[in-house]
């Protein structure tokens, strides 16, 4: 009975939650940045998350970062509605209210 209370007291404790902010609507605005963050991108839609309330951003360093920006700049020209999740609790460092959040998804919507 300790053995099994312990091995599921260290999955819990080594599992890492992050909760993620999502939103939905067509691309506002995009911002590319030649050196902040190494390239950061940031983006608004027509309606930002409840947490990520002024938009979202990727950071060039990231594993998605061209598929996503790939994706981003598609919907923009195209005018269509995306979904984007973003970690509420990584926080980008060009926006000092900490309302843009970091991506971590693009997906296209249909209506």
């Amino acid at each position: 009975m300790n053995k099994l209370l312990a091995v599921i007291l260290m999955v819990v404790l080594s599992t890492s939650v992050f909760a993620l902010d999502s939103s939905s609507g067509k691309i506002d605005r995009m911002i590319s940045y030649s050196k902040f963050g190494n390239g950061d991108v940031f983006v608004s839609l027509s309606n930002n998350g409840a947490i990520c309330t002024y938009g979202y951003f990727i950071n060039k360093d990231s594993a998605g970062y061209q598929s996503s920006l790939s994706l981003l700049v598609a919907a923009y020209h195209s005018n269509i509605d995306v979904k984007i999740m973003a970690y509420d609790s990584v926080k980008w460092s060009g926006n000092t209210a900490n309302t843009v959040c970091e991506i971590y998804s693009v997906e296209y919507v249909r209506p």
